[in-house]
């Protein structure tokens, strides 16, 4: 393939993700809504409450994940007239989640590094296929996907990797500072590149 064929190809691409309300940048919107079986909602709250919060969950397995929430819907909330009421069928467990890249190598990761805690959730979900069958799983997740339309990522030019490593510069900086405090010049300027190097490397 030519340069500018290539160049192009590329150009093509990127215009399609931007004309995808699910994409921002190099993060990915999913948003979807599975059906809770009868019977089974107190079964998946039950089983949510055992997941934890932060680096408890096995969402923070997910690598490419900046953040994600689960929670089931019960009803929607009718609010007077002229709102008119709009009882749901069922119940439905909602996940949405913001991830660097594409939503294949999304679930992908979900199946390799927490199948056990989806099919333990999602099994009370209509049509539920299991993680076993990577794509039936990937295909019932985009049966239920509904498009977010336009969706704005928290960080659409940087990836899980670039903010980690943002934070923990920043960290290095604030410490270094309260350290530094008193030092004369030629010692911050010795600890300072003893700490970052000449380019800011850490040492």
């Amino acid at each position: 393939m030519s340069l500018s064929l290539a160049r192009a190809v590329g150009a093509l691409r990127r215009a399609a993700r931007h004309a995808d309300g699910n994409v921002s940048g190099q993060a990915y919107g999913l948003t979807m809504f599975a059906a809770i079986a009868p019977g089974q909602a107190e079964a998946v709250a039950a089983e949510l409450a055992g997941w934890g919060d932060g680096g408890q969950s096995p969402l923070a397995r997910l690598r490419q994940l900046h953040c994600s929430r689960v929670h089931v819907l019960d009803e929607l909330v009718y609010q007077g007239d002229p709102q008119v009421p709009e009882p749901l069928q069922s119940s439905y467990l909602v996940f949405t989640a913001s991830f660097d890249g594409g939503l294949d190598e999304f679930l992908d990761d979900v199946v390799a590094e927490m199948a056990t805690e989806a099919d333990a959730l999602w099994r009370h979900c209509v049509g539920y296929p299991g993680t076993d069958d990577a794509r039936a799983f990937r295909g019932w997740v985009r049966h239920n996907q509904v498009d977010n339309h336009y969706f704005l990522g928290h960080y659409p030019d940087a990836t899980v990797r670039d903010v980690r490593q943002g934070l923990e510069a920043r960290t290095r900086v604030a410490e270094f500072a309260a350290r530094a405090q008193g030092m004369d010049t030629a010692t911050l300027h010795r600890e300072f590149l003893a700490e970052f190097g000449h380019r800011g490397e850490r040492r």
